[in-house]
């Protein structure tokens, strides 16, 4: 995986989006999936969470006011890319995403 994001938050580490190219650079896709690692037991969790960004890489995270903010990035098809400028909001708290800014282009 490459091209993802992490954002640390209390006694968590948040995983999202990123790309995966083989070696031979025969296969492309980007992910979707969300992901969460427990500082205290070092265990790994995928978050089955709904509403939240579309697969993409490139994009960027930041933890602000204890919710974590997704903004843009890209989907790459082969044959077309697509470039995002929306924002996702992540609360810990409650497990939801909300998206808080549209792709107004």
């Amino acid at each position: 995986r490459s091209s993802h994001q992490a954002v640390a938050h209390k006694h968590h580490l948040y995983i999202t989006g990123g790309e995966f190219t083989s070696p031979s650079q025969m296969q492309f896709y980007h992910h979707r999936d969300f992901w969460r690692l427990d500082f205290a037991t070092f265990c790994w969790e995928e978050l089955k969470t709904v509403g939240g960004p579309s697969p993409r890489s490139g994009h960027r995270a930041v933890l602000a006011k204890n919710k974590i903010f997704v903004f843009g990035g890209f989907y790459d098809t082969g044959c077309d890319v697509k470039y995002f400028n929306d924002t996702f909001l992540f609360d810990p708290a409650d497990m939801k995403w909300t998206k808080v800014g549209e792709d107004r282009r």
